[in-house]
């Protein structure tokens, strides 16, 4: 079958860069590779062919030359590779019968998946005996090897599990016999339950050793495999045979006989030796074998690129071997400069002149720290960014923002222990604004969040990043003063430093008001140490939605209901936080959806409070716009010496342009937490008492409703509270008049269905203006994700059968049906019982929905010709 490499989503890319004669990395090329090796092995196997032919003849048909820097016989190997890790040794051993076919010499990796995919398909026998041709061959086996084989006798039932001490003679001789090689022999004696076996390999451990005297304890995974076949075969008595013969420590002892046989790693089929927990001697051999590949390559007159050596760092990375991506860039910057000597395995002496091509630049140190981060090693991380001074390699942002963006993503589970420190984030930024990297705001976010838990060192920062970008305009509107502090306050508080966090309040206000050195200030108030009931804070105090919104997060860190409102009440007496009642609602109304059963807050409940503060972010924002006359008001000074005054009441006197707002969220909270029937008549009362100090009810829940998206609550509940609302509007203000009506009419885009229903019982929307709501059924039909709603509402009214709003309506439906919504034929159908619209409506949605399949078509159409794919089928349609 001939595939069409341009038109697949996988290969697309390549073959776009290989025809403009770009060079395409090697791990861009064999990536197609593991993402067909399990679905669709053929594919795999026929993109390999054709990786074969661009290196031997080019394709001429899509007008690719001859690439003879690719690295045909890694497109082999990976596809033996792929199909070790998927488990089909048919396909495995397919592709490595490829290598001979095209005459490449199978390497020793190419031996070494080839025995463990066997091994693991209950094919003992046969990998033993490419074990065997492997030996006949020019190439000798590794300790990734030697770890193979004895894998592949752990499990099999009917080899012969002696044949472990050949394979421990043959790595002595070959000078690879690593004391790990004794820890997986010593494991598949285990699995096979031969403990007189793992008595000689125990012997042979020892006299493997220089002066014959044990220095380690055996490996976890080994003592867990023996002591579960001593408790199976009941021989625990061998344990104090081996330490008298000195075979082991008295710890190992210890460990076989005590420790937990069911505490230990799981004997799992698929486990390969390549992973992060490979022993260091496997790793040093297979990485030093990737490198030997990349110089042999020269004997075909291919040399290593700069590219080739990424891609090793890019393995080592996946593999999160942090020691061997050292090892990498040693051999690359060795090649780059004085050349490479090494002993092939073949009689000569393999010699390369210096290849300044392949000296590391700024994309090498990108994956370098890109490699470090991902294995959690900050000081070889902040060693190789340091190290581009010395290399005079200029740092790009997209190396500033890796790095960055790599620390904070280490150390994000857990901030309330974070220590910036250790990634030498203050040395990062001050390196950064010295080469005049502009510091982005999300980059800036990432990095006042990791000092969450030191507020003096997250100021310095600040008041770096803002002296830093005093000559960048673009960078200065991004980074304000204001965002700087509330990522800060931020940190501090999601960090669960609320002292921290006013810390950092105080030295905003101070250097608003003053514009001073807001590191000074803050480490002035963390000396002064904080009352937190102080009144000498000015009355003039700037607030931003951010603050408000973190701080009244922080005083959810109290475990119950009552410390949280003494904490809430200490902010606003020392004004950090507006007098808003609104405050004690949202309090209440976590305290009771999101404590556990003893009506404690957790962890879990803090987390789930920080979503939902975060979706009503435009209450805050709201709430910002309005501070100064919200702090202004007197009600909540009466409202503490008064506590009777409901928070219902307290909303009708606010401000009107953000009272309903407000009460909506005094609304949400009353009726959602209540949990009899005592609770709902009084929230019911409540809210009358509420709505009868309005001039106009009927207005304030109109506008309360059209509040309730920006809480993030759902149309269904929206409509619930509508009906609730409703009925609870004092029955001499219950009749709508026109400027209701007006106010329904001019908000309607912003309502959902649900409401819109809910309102039309009230206001007779449809009697009013029905060609506006027309075209408001029409858009929400189409957008909607449950039209049906829509449809019955249209249906159950004869004034949407009127020809006029008929033809509002017909488009709308047409699209949804070219769409595959069959649901719309019901309106056609009824409009065929409607003698005004009988013989009009089915044409005209005949007529639209031809149009809007033929749009469609014509949309695929431009697509397919932009991407360069167009089918026969979509070049014969006609827009």
């Amino acid at each position: 079958m001939a595939y069409r490499w341009e038109d697949d989503d996988a290969t697309a890319a390549i073959v776009a860069s290989l025809q403009s004669t770009a060079t395409v990395e090697t791990r861009v090329l064999l990536k197609p590779i593991f993402r067909w090796a399990k679905r669709e092995p053929e594919k795999a196997y026929e993109y390999v062919l054709w990786l074969l032919q661009l290196y031997t003849h080019g394709d001429a048909d899509r007008h690719i030359e001859v690439q003879r820097t690719l690295q045909a016989d890694y497109a082999i190997n990976t596809l033996i590779t792929a199909s070790q890790r998927c488990g089909k040794s048919m396909e495995a051993e397919r592709a490595f019968n490829f290598l001979r076919t095209h005459n490449f010499v199978p390497d020793v990796f190419a031996y070494t998946a080839l025995i463990d995919v066997l091994g693991r398909g209950g094919q003992a026998e046969m990998a033993l005996q490419r074990y065997d041709e492997m030996l006949r061959t020019p190439v000798e086996p590794n300790i990734v090897t030697f770890t193979t084989v004895l894998r592949v006798l752990a499990m099999s039932k009917t080899v012969d599990a002696t044949f472990a001490t050949s394979v421990l003679d043959r790595a002595k001789q070959q000078d690879a016999c690593d004391p790990s090689l004794f820890m997986e022999a010593l494991d598949m004696c285990a699995k096979r339950g031969n403990l007189a076996l793992a008595t000689d390999i125990l012997r042979r451990r020892r006299h493997n050793l220089e002066n014959g005297t044990l220095s380690d304890l055996l490996v976890e995974r080994a003592v867990h495999s023996l002591s579960r076949a001593m408790r199976k075969l009941g021989s625990f008595d061998i344990v104090q045979d081996w330490l008298d013969e000195g075979l082991i420590h008295e710890g190992d002892k210890d460990a076989l006989t005590f420790g937990s046989a069911n505490n230990g790693i799981q004997d799992k089929a698929a486990v390969g030796c390549l992973g992060y927990e490979t022993p260091a001697s496997v790793r040093q051999a297979v990485i030093q074998q990737d490198i030997f590949k990349l110089m042999e390559r020269s004997i075909r007159g291919v040399l290593p690129t700069r590219m080739d050596f990424e891609t090793l760092i890019h393995q080592c990375r996946k593999r999160k071997w942090k020691h061997e991506i050292d090892a990498v860039f040693v051999a690359m910057h060795t090649l780059g400069t004085v050349g490479w000597t090494s002993k092939s395995q073949e009689p000569s002496t393999l010699k390369l002149p210096p290849q300044p091509n392949v000296l590391p630049t700024a994309s090498t140190y990108l994956a370098l720290i890109d490699a470090f981060i991902c294995c959690n090693a900050p000081s070889l991380a902040w060693k190789t960014f340091v190290g581009m001074d010395d290399m005079r390699i200029p740092r790009t942002q997209a190396i500033v923002r890796k790095y960055i963006r790599g620390a904070y993503l280490t150390i994000k589970d857990d901030l309330t222990t974070a220590d910036p420190q250790l990634w030498h984030m203050c040395d990062v930024v001050r390196l950064a604004l010295r080469d005049a990297i502009p510091i982005t705001q999300r980059m800036a976010m990432y990095i006042l969040r990791m000092y969450g838990n030191d507020e003096v060192a997250g100021l310095t920062i600040v008041r770096g990043m803002l002296r830093g970008h005093d000559d960048d305009s673009t960078t200065k509107r991004q980074l304000t003063r204001r965002m700087l502090f509330d990522e800060l306050v931020q940190a501090c508080v999601y960090a669960f430093n609320a002292r921290g966090a006013i810390v950092v309040w105080e030295a905003f206000q101070a250097a608003v008001e003053h514009q001073e050195d807001a590191c000074n200030i803050g480490e002035i108030a963390k000396a002064n140490g904080h009352d937190e009931t102080r009144e000498d804070v000015t009355r003039h105090t700037t607030t931003t939605a951010t603050m408000e919104r973190v701080l009244l997060l922080s005083c959810l860190h109290e475990p119950v209901l009552d410390d949280a409102l003494r904490a809430l009440h200490a902010h606003q007496a020392a004004r950090r936080l507006l007098p808003l009642l609104t405050y004690e609602s949202i309090l209440r109304e976590f305290f009771t959806k999101f404590t556990s059963n003893q009506l404690l807050m957790n962890a879990s409940g803090v987390a789930k409070s920080v979503k939902v503060l975060y979706e009503r972010r435009a209450l805050f924002e709201a709430i910002e716009d309005h501070a100064s006359a919200l702090r202004m008001t007197n009600t909540w000074t009466d409202a503490m010496n008064r506590p009777e005054i409901d928070g219902l009441q307290w909303c009708v006197a606010q401000v009107s342009s953000v009272a309903p707002l407000l009460l909506a969220q005094h609304v949400h909270e009353r009726f959602t937490v209540v949990r009899d029937k005592a609770g709902k008549v009084a929230a019911e009362a409540a809210a009358r008492s509420a709505l009868n100090l309005s001039p106009d009810p009927l207005l304030l829940v109109l506008h309360v409703l059209l509040a309730f998206p920006k809480l993030d609550i759902s149309f269904r509940v929206q409509a619930k509270f509508a009906k609730t609302l409703f009925s609870l509007v004092p029955r001499e203000a219950a009749t709508p008049s026109p400027h209701h009506q007006a106010q329904c009419i001019m908000h309607l885009d912003d309502m959902s269905m649900y409401l819109m229903q809910e309102l039309n019982v009230v206001f007779d929307l449809v009697g009013i203006d029905i060609s506006r709501v027309a075209a408001f059924c029409a858009r929400t039909i189409v957008l909607d994700h449950h039209p049906e709603k829509t449809l019955n509402f249209i249906i159950a009214r004869p004034a949407f059968f009127e020809p006029e709003i008929a033809a509002l309506l017909v488009p709308a439906l047409a699209e949804l049906y070219a769409q595959g919504v069959t649901l719309v034929l019901r309106y056609i159908r009824a409009s065929l019982t409607d003698a005004r619209v009988a013989a009009v409506v089915p044409v005209h949605f005949t007529r639209f929905k031809c149009l809007y399949r033929m749009i469609s078509n014509y949309d695929l159409c431009v697509d397919s010709w932009n991407s360069g794919r167009t089918s026969t089928r979509q070049r014969t349609c006609t827009p």
